[in-house]
């Protein structure tokens, strides 16, 4: 009895199949860099089309999916991001972040929050500073401060910085969150001592692990009595948060009585706390980065809605847009 023999593939079958497997994933790879091209193309429609070029008096503005945010050779992802430019914007120059150290530079992500390129900051050692040593950010009495961002550590204990500009103590601008408490969200200054954090800020678990985020800040011109925390309002994506003071709350009495939050003399720090140029810095944030807003007054609440409305559309965050 005859035994079938099986038949090997011959070498020209195999180029065949190979040469397939290669035109496969070229496909892929190309429709994945279609798709990707064609969410960013739709989140910058949707910042031009939003009611954000005709709001007045932003300070400064960092938007991860703008044509012109990053270096052209730090946008492959993995990449290590040398610099961040700010938005061009009327009345205030733009303000630029940079990092020259490899080590301390953030990540920049293809496939970030909602598919978008983000920042990632390591919560270690990465952090971003403005390019020039004097940045005026907060210089008058009211302030109001939009951030994106999605948490990759949230403690009780691990206080993190996103946006940080030192001045005397009591005059800091310090937003982040875990300001004693597990994933509170808020403001911060040191006392005049630069002994311990006087803060404005949510209850806990505003900041939750690993959940897109858009956090909105409101200072308002009044009360400016040290302690007070009804001049600050905290939103997490559209609806209105309780607020408590930390020690001696966020308002104390260096601010009350020079009548403005910050003296714009110092770098502006975006993922860490620094006190000053030469300090070691602390307080590193841990996840992503996608867009920050920063205005030199109190929005009112409609604008503050269409700011809200905009960032969840673009980032695909549900908003509440009752509140």
């Amino acid at each position: 009895m005859l035994r079938k023999k099986n038949k090997a593939f011959s070498l020209v079958e195999l180029s065949v199949v190979i040469v397939i497997v290669m035109i496969m994933i070229a496909g892929l790879i190309q429709s994945s860099r279609i798709i990707g091209a064609m969410r960013i193309s739709t989140a910058r429609n949707v910042t031009q089309s939003s009611a954000m070029p005709w709001i007045n008096y932003i300070v400064t503005w960092y938007d991860a999916t703008a044509s012109d945010a990053f270096n052209e050779s730090d946008t492959d992802d993995g990449d290590k991001i040398s610099r961040w430019n700010g938005a061009e914007v009327r009345y205030t120059d733009r303000i630029n972040l940079n990092q020259t150290d490899d080590d301390k530079k953030p990540i920049y992500t293809a496939n970030g929050m909602y598919g978008l390129p983000s920042v990632k900051f390591d919560g270690v050692n990465d952090f971003l500073g403005s390019e020039n040593l004097e940045q005026s950010i907060l210089t008058y009495r009211s302030a109001s401060v939009f951030i994106v961002f999605e948490p990759k550590t949230v403690t009780s204990n691990d206080k993190r910085s996103i946006i940080y500009q030192p001045s005397e103590c009591g005059r800091e601008f310090d937003v982040g969150y875990s300001f004693g408490s597990k994933g509170n969200f808020g403001i911060a200054s040191s006392s005049e001592s630069c002994g311990q954090t006087n803060a404005t800020a949510s209850g806990i678990d505003f900041v939750v692990q690993n959940e897109k985020i858009v956090a909105s800040l409101i200072i308002y011109q009044k009360p400016m009595v040290a302690g007070d925390t009804s001049n600050i309002k905290v939103f997490r994506n559209g609806y209105l948060e309780n607020v408590y003071k930390v020690n001696n709350g966020y308002t104390s009495s260096l601010i009350e009585s020079s009548k403005k939050y910050s003296d714009g003399s110092n770098r502006l720090y975006i993922g860490a706390r620094k006190i000053n140029d030469n300090a070691i810095p602390t307080s590193f944030f841990n996840g992503l980065l996608g867009e920050m807003i920063v205005f030199n007054r109190s929005l009112n609440n409609e604008d503050r809605k269409e700011i809200e409305k905009y960032l969840g559309k673009k980032w695909g965050i549900k908003v509440n847009y009752e509140q």
